[in-house]
């Protein structure tokens, strides 16, 4: 992870303490905990569940999180997106709009190859034993 200057580490200090208050205070009604839920808090627990069980399927609601009005959700968003990718893309949670949204298309980018490559795999036939045994015959 790389170190953060000490007044973004203070903005990310708050924001995550924000989000955790958020979702243990029991003011918030809680909801259906889902990337689409109308609740922020439960939208950031949600996004916190899927970085813990690195859920691949959660990424498509975790980049569009990345385009939240807030920056908790924006700042849990990134952090479960690195867990399970292993990737950041550019994005900074803290960046001006146009940083983030540049880089939130990075990451649409992204994820459109990553669907390509899988129908491609999925498509692509197994390699037949037959043709593998008859040029390993014709090599020797």
């Amino acid at each position: 992870m790389i170190p953060l200057p000490a007044t973004r580490r203070a903005q990310a200090l708050a924001a995550l303490s924000a989000a955790a208050i958020a979702c243990a205070s029991g003011c918030i009604p809680k909801g259906e905990i889902s990337l689409t839920s109308r609740n922020p808090g439960d939208r950031i627990r949600a996004a916190v569940r899927a970085a813990q069980s690195n859920n691949t399927k959660a990424i498509p609601g975790l980049i569009e999180m990345l385009d939240s009005d807030d920056p908790a959700a924006r700042l849990v968003a990134i952090e479960a997106l690195a867990r399970i990718t292993g990737q950041r893309l550019g994005y900074d949670w803290a960046a001006p709009e146009y940083e983030r949204m540049e880089a939130t298309d990075r990451w649409v980018d992204w994820y459109d190859l990553q669907q390509i490559d899988e129908t491609i795999e999925e498509q692509t036939p197994p390699p037949d034993p037959d043709l593998q045994a008859n040029a390993k015959d014709a090599a020797e």
